[in-house]
């Protein structure tokens, strides 16, 4: 079977499918095999001439070229057999006496044998020929580039249609005409100098022309013979109109996006995961203050040494992350510029997927945020200043209010309106330490006291400490191995004490609070469970946010700022852990906390 795969193979399939189809039917092969031979038998018996070698030779050659192999091997063996019967003594006798020429028989047989042989070779040469000349034709003709060929007088020589139809020429009034003769001027000129420039130095050139409307690349090169002599200059013209179009509007593209990202101060990046490299985009290296023509590399390399140790962490975790389920990220990332200034940046990324949905990649960007993060801190420390100094007051109100009735002998309805007094200070004063609370976690000022502790110990205190506001309400379930965990018991019971006290006030007053105890192998998950309302769906992704109530808390009645839940999850972070809430509305609501293990941690370390 013929090699297809290589354009030598194709050919060669071609000139065999030719040849066996220009072979001739059974009537040629048997009229082109013994006619010829005949003919010249008819004719050296009727002149009685002497040459009768050269002229079998002729019909031999004949038959082997129009007739194939076959026929001259026949014409081969029946012209020496017709010359054996007629012509050598004795004739009409088959076996001839022992001085007979034998060998010159032989000799013949033999001889026509090898020119049917040779024949044969330069037939298929010839067809192989006729069918390259044909396969150029047809690519030449149907191209969709303009090709021309020029004599060495730069003299058109062939045209095809492209090439009439790009340039604006005619086949009639074009051929044995130069460029100069038939194109305008300034384009004429042009190629002119690059003709001449590819017969001078055998090189090929190439230069780009606008032309009615269009714009071409137009190549020149030589055409060289077996001598590398120049015999003829070659052209191929392309219409490359629509691809400087696009182009042109990519360039724009990509300029409105720099001066987007510019006035924006806005950076973008790129990275593959496959091949590990990445992009960056001038705005980027403006940002981190680098030089443009350093190598970038992904922001939680260690080589940038930007990032502080805190944001190589998360952006690590967000990036392991987005490779594992595909999820984007939005991180405030502190980083230290080469000049010694600590700035902030903003970064979203989401995943890059190929056709077939497979993560490849990182699509990123990051804008400088520090002056938004200097007013923060500002704010921040505002906050938990005035939220540290309305402690006091309130904690005079709230003493007065319940050391009045011990020191005098107060009414029933001056007592209830001190009871009031003393409830609304509580209330304000959990208000102030949520403020006090988030204020310290945003400005990264809380401090955790870490020890090892018992789990299950810890629930249970924590269960104790909010009995006032479930009752006996609270259900628990303890499952798995025995685990220990390394956290501040003060924080997470504060944790649970929010979770348990929500339970409390936004489920049904008459069904259980369940809490569920896990340990597994690498951590601890505690699930806290009541019946309810429950959360909306589309409010779950909100339900962590600063200042978010759902619209089920807005109408109880129950006061607060929305900030519990937001320093429920930043303190469980902050411990390493994770917090997720689910919600079946009219049925459950669970909050979930995961804690890694003691020993999970000092093998992490």
């Amino acid at each position: 079977m013929a090699n297809l795969e290589s354009p030598s193979g194709l050919i060669q399939h071609l000139m065999g499918m030719t040849v066996r189809q220009s072979r001739p039917s059974l009537v040629k092969l048997f009229v082109g095999t013994l006619l010829p031979p005949l003919v010249v038998l008819a004719f050296v018996v009727l002149f009685r001439t002497s040459g009768r070698y050269p002229l079998f030779t002729a019909a031999i050659i004949a038959c082997a070229w129009f007739g194939g192999f076959a026929s001259g091997v026949v014409a081969t063996v029946l012209s020496t057999a017709l010359m054996w019967w007629f012509f050598v003594e004795p004739t009409h006798v088959v076996f001839k006496p022992p001085e007979a020429p034998y060998i010159g028989a032989l000799v013949f047989l033999g001889t026509g044998i090898l020119i049917s042989a040779i024949l044969r070779r330069l037939r298929r040469t010839a067809a192989a020929l006729a069918q390259s000349q044909q396969l150029l034709q047809g690519i030449v003709e149907h191209s969709p580039n303009g090709i021309a060929i020029k004599d060495l007088e730069r003299r058109y020589i062939v045209l095809n249609k492209a090439f009439e139809h790009l340039e604006g020429l005619k086949l009639e009034d074009t051929l044995q005409r130069r460029a100069e003769d038939v194109l305008p001027s300034r384009l004429a000129d042009v190629i002119a100098d690059h003709e001449k420039e590819v017969l001078e130095k055998h090189t090929t050139m190439l230069f780009e022309a606008r032309f009615d409307g269009h714009t071409l690349l137009i190549s020149h090169f030589p055409l060289l013979d077996e001598s590398q002599r120049v015999f003829a200059i070659g052209a191929i013209a392309t219409d490359i109109t629509r691809q400087k179009l696009d182009q042109e509007a990519l360039q724009q593209s990509l300029s409105e996006l720099r001066i987007a990202e510019h006035v924006a101060h806005v950076g973008s990046w790129r990275w593959d995961f496959r091949t590990n490299k990445t992009t960056w985009s001038d705005e980027l290296y403006e940002i981190f203050g680098i030089e443009r023509d350093r190598s970038p590399l992904p922001l939680l390399n260690p080589g940038l040494r930007l990032l502080s140790r805190e944001s190589v962490l998360r952006v690590a975790g967000a990036i392991d992350k987005l490779r594992n389920d595909g999820a984007p990220f939005e991180l405030d990332l502190e980083f230290t510029r080469p000049d010694g200034a600590t700035r902030w940046c903003a970064a979203r990324g989401e995943a890059i997927r190929d056709a077939q949905g497979r993560i490849t990649g990182v699509a990123a960007t990051a804008a400088d945020i520090t002056h938004i993060m200097h007013l923060e801190r500002l704010r921040e420390e505002w906050t938990s200043i005035v939220a540290h100094d309305l402690r006091q007051p309130i904690s005079v109100i709230s003493n007065a209010s319940e050391l009045i009735p011990e020191l005098y002998k107060v009414p029933g309805e001056e007592l209830s309106m001190l009871q009031r007094i003393q409830s609304a200070a509580g209330t304000l004063k959990r208000m102030v330490d949520d403020l006090l609370d988030a204020s310290l976690l945003e400005a990264h000022h809380l401090k955790l006291e870490r020890t090892v502790v018992d789990p299950g110990a810890l629930v249970r205190e924590a269960v104790e400490r909010v009995r006032h506001v479930t009752g006996d309400r609270v259900e628990i379930a303890e499952s798995g191995s025995s685990l220990e965990v390394c956290v501040d018991p003060m924080r997470i019971e504060q944790v649970l004490g929010n979770l348990l006290s929500n339970a409390a006030k936004y489920g049904d007053a008459n069904s259980p609070i369940h809490l569920q105890l896990d340990c597994t192998g690498t951590e601890v998950q505690i699930a806290v469970m009541n019946r309810g309302k429950g959360v909306p769906a589309d409010e779950l992704p909100r339900l962590f946010n600063r200042f978010a109530r759902s619209r089920t808390t807005v109408g109880s009645g129950v006061p607060g700022l929305g900030l519990g839940l937001y320093i429920t999850k930043e303190i469980v972070e902050a411990h390493g852990g994770r917090i997720w809430a689910e919600s079946e509305p009219g049925k459950t609501t669970t909050f979930h906390i995961a804690l890694p293990a003691a020993q999970a941690q000092r093998e992490a370390a």
